[in-house]
């Protein structure tokens, strides 16, 4: 599993981080600075892109937390990778990933259902959910 909005990616296709591609029309509602906060902090965040799947925890005060098999798992657990935080305010809010000895990555955020996001920036993630966290993604 890959740090959420795969870091790796951006770094293969030579994007800065204040480039921006165009959000998807699927009809969601761009979140401000309140309605980020409401909708994401302490939540798990469930995505996937091409064959890569990834779920990442935005806790309550900023730490990002990779799942990976979980806790108690000896091979692969949960590690703390980065720190995430919003950044500018309105409806040009973004939520700002920033990895630990590595880049920091801006997203707007548009919900297209209860639980269903899309992450816009330099690499569209569409379709993530976002559930409780403590255990695994479905």
């Amino acid at each position: 599993m890959k740090p959420l909005f795969i870091a790796s990616v951006f770094l293969l296709v030579g994007l800065s981080g204040s480039a921006y591609a165009a959000c998807p029309a699927t009809g969601g509602t761009r979140l401000n600075a309140t309605q980020l906060a409401t909708e994401l902090s302490g939540k798990m965040v469930c995505a996937t892109l091409g064959s890569d799947k990834w779920q990442e925890e935005l806790l309550v005060g900023g730490q990002l937390w990779d799942w990976k098999l979980g806790p108690t798992n000896a091979v692969d657990p949960r590690i703390q990778v980065g720190t995430w935080s919003i950044v500018g305010n309105g409806n040009n809010a973004k939520i700002r990933f920033s990895y630990t000895g590595g880049a920091s990555y801006d997203y707007a955020v548009d919900q297209t259902s209860t639980t269903t996001f899309d992450f816009c920036g330099v690499t569209n993630v569409t379709g993530a959910t976002v559930k409780a966290t403590g255990s695994a993604c479905p």
